[in-house]
């Protein structure tokens, strides 16, 4: 066929892979009536806990690896009283922003120096510091985009072979009820 048929226009996927929405990764992306692709931009966000106390030794290489994921947005998390913004990492120091000054509030309408409502430049952390309660970002702006998320998430694994993440091929919510269909679970994406 036409270019229009592929999954994804010029660039798409063909065949098989086309017409069922199984991609690569395994991960069935739905398609409508005309086979084409139904995604919407999304931004996931993926609630670890990566030790009891402190974080395990054994996800730090996975930890650094998330961050150079092309779709990352860094993660939140912090130290015990103190949640911070980490963006990349230098050797095993971790670059963060501080979300959190003190300040008098301004309306939008006033004229005001700016300034200090941004960081100057980012702080760092040794990774032993960290919580290991965190949030990781992600944010796939088209469906290339997100089969290669779940595709290099697939391959992440650490020492011992323990993923800090694992990705699912179904949405289990809707696998072992006869084809109920929760609102609430209708736009998740389960990653």
């Amino acid at each position: 066929g036409d270019e229009s048929d592929s999954l994804y226009g010029e660039s798409g996927v063909r065949g098989a892979a086309a017409a069922s929405g199984r991609r690569d990764s395994g991960v069935e992306l739905e398609v409508d009536a005309d086979n084409k692709l139904m995604f919407r931009p999304v931004v996931i966000v993926v609630p670890l806990r990566l030790g009891l106390a402190t974080i395990n030794p054994i996800y730090f290489a996975q930890l650094l690896e998330l961050l150079e994921f092309p779709q990352s947005l860094g993660f939140i998390g912090g130290k015990p009283n103190s949640s911070l913004y980490f963006v990349g990492y230098q050797d095993d120091d971790l670059l963060y922003l501080d979300p959190h000054f003190v300040q008098h509030s301004v309306s939008y309408s006033q004229r005001t120096q700016d300034s200090t409502y941004h960081c100057r430049q980012p702080l760092k952390m040794h990774m032993t510091e960290i919580d290991p309660t965190l949030a990781v970002g992600f944010y796939c702006g088209t469906p290339e985009e997100f089969e290669d998320l779940c595709i290099r998430l697939q391959t992440l694994s650490g020492a011992e072979g323990l993923p800090a993440i694992g990705v699912g091929h179904r949405d289990p919510y809707k696998a072992d009820r006869d084809n109920e269909v929760d609102p609430f679970f209708d736009d998740a994406v389960l990653v």
